[in-house]
């Protein structure tokens, strides 16, 4: 497996409309022999799934008066809001022909990870949610075609929950038109669960703990003209087991 490090001239890149264009690229273009895995960090973002109509889904007036992106993924699912508190990761692996919206298999590894640094309480819900008493800290969407099946997940660390509230609140007025609509969630942040000595990470150490507990061990590195040297790194890490 390859574990992508989303960096360009030694930066990360945390713009989500870039980050959904390089998940389209790897997901649709690049051939690999093995599977990827990548972590990232957005800035303030509204992503809507592929049927969703965003005027039934969100406050656009508001997202233009903060400065909030409004981004639409590739895959179905609901509308969620990304800022610097939230950790996305996503998987990309050959379609096997049998992980179509078995959620639980791609989750677990998660789930366990978060066990084992403090959350005890954090397991697999519903359909594609992983929950902490009845609360959802983390959505789920796939998508497979042909040759590939793409996971993309949030881990919400903190929540803005006056932002959350206020970006995914639509015009009533245009609740009329057609679109998949979200289910809203009630929601909770991973940071009071995690064990006391991690209660004050960043995200950014939140990630490295995270890739640490899931023994992504490094071998070697390789090149990705386009983008940026180093993009990549081969790693032990069976995510399906």
């Amino acid at each position: 497996m390859y574990l992508f490090d989303q960096k360009r001239n030694g930066q990360e890149v945390r713009d989500p409309k870039y980050n959904y264009a390089i998940a389209s690229f790897l997901a649709n273009e690049l051939q690999l022999d093995e599977p990827i895995m990548r972590f990232c960090i957005n800035q303030p973002a509204v992503i809507i799934g592929k049927h969703q109509n965003a005027f039934a889904e969100v406050d656009l007036n508001y997202l233009e008066e903060q400065q909030i992106d409004l981004v639409r993924r590739s895959s179905g699912g609901g509308s969620v809001y990304h800022d610097q508190g939230t950790l996305i990761y996503g998987f990309i692996g050959k379609n096997d022909h049998a992980s179509y919206q078995d959620f639980s298999r791609f989750t677990q590894p998660i789930v366990r990870a978060l066990q084992h640094l403090g959350v005890k309480e954090a397991q697999f819900g519903g359909r594609n949610d992983l929950l902490i008493h009845g609360k959802k800290f983390s959505g789920t969407s796939m998508l497979v075609n042909d040759s590939k099946v793409i996971v993309g997940g949030t881990l919400l660390l903190d929540a803005d929950s006056k932002t959350l509230e206020q970006v995914l609140t639509p015009n009533k007025k245009k609740l009329a038109a057609k679109g998949v609509k979200s289910v809203q969630s009630r929601v909770t942040a991973l940071r009071p669960y995690l064990a006391k000595e991690h209660r004050d990470i960043t995200i950014e150490a939140f990630r490295k703990l995270l890739i640490k507990e899931l023994k992504l061990e490094t071998y070697f590195s390789i090149r990705i003209p386009w983008y940026t040297k180093d993009l990549m790194h081969k790693i032990n890490f069976n995510l399906l087991a």
